[in-house]
């Protein structure tokens, strides 16, 4: 090979290296979903999180937006409905998904999610047609609120940003009571998860904590009655001022 060959071989190996390590900006479009032929032909449930397994060489070329948008539109994603407890739903559900481990180690998962959940318009429900999509968005706006949850969230989450963001949520929720016969309870319930889970990392943590039948349900959701969602509200409150 002579040496005007060589250089344009190495040119032209670099030009596909380049092009094969640059980002997707844009979600993953899973190759098989509900409501097509070939879903309909698996049969169990371990097939269908399998085929919905991001490639892995698209999976870490993915933008942690893009791979966000993914996983908000995972086949899989309304799973965490059929348990008892939306918390060990949410788990079970993503944690069967490889792009949510991917999620989770992502530097930037923290400033990503708080960037999508402020886009996120919760009077948009009034302009979706269907009762099927006004419910499949409203799920998707308490799966956001339950991925503030994770650990992965909470700790990169920046002091800076706590009051920011309980701040959020309380408005977010105050805005769901406006559409309450979409968001329902459980829209209730994800917002102010969120908010325990996000006050709990604050220097405040103890004082939180000691507040009856708040740690068990910042940790596993569960509660008796609404009495904890008031009592976590009302600390919210005291803790943006």
């Amino acid at each position: 090979m002579s040496m005007k060959s060589l250089y344009l071989f190495v040119a032209v190996f670099c030009c596909i290296q380049s092009v094969v390590s640059q980002e997707i900006p844009a979600p993953y479009n899973f190759r098989i979903k509900p409501g097509t032929e070939s879903w309909r032909k698996l049969e169990t449930h371990d097939e269908m999180i399998k085929v919905c397994r991001i490639p892995n060489d698209t999976l870490k070329r993915l933008t942690t937006a893009a791979l966000l948008e993914t996983s908000l539109s995972y086949p899989l994603m309304m799973d965490f409905l059929a348990s008892n407890n939306i918390k060990s739903g949410f788990d079970n559900t993503y944690k069967a998904f490889n792009g949510y481990q991917e999620l989770m180690n992502r530097p930037d998962f923290a400033s990503t999610l708080i960037r999508y959940y402020q886009s996120l318009d919760i009077a948009r429900v009034n302009t979706i047609p269907t009762l099927a999509d006004k419910g499949y968005y409203s799920n998707k706006v308490c799966v956001v609120e339950l991925f503030f949850g994770t650990s992965g969230f909470v700790n990169s989450l920046g002091a800076a940003n706590r009051k920011q963001l309980v701040a959020l949520l309380l408005d977010k929720l105050s805005a769901k009571t406006k559409h309450a016969d979409v968001y329902g309870f459980t829209g209730q319930v994800s917002a102010v998860y969120a908010m325990a889970n996000v006050m709990a990392v604050s220097e405040s943590k103890q004082e939180i904590l000691k507040k009856e039948g708040l740690n068990a349900f910042k940790t596993q959701l569960i509660f008796k009655d609404g009495t904890v969602l008031n009592e976590i509200i009302s600390l919210a409150k005291a803790f943006i001022l």
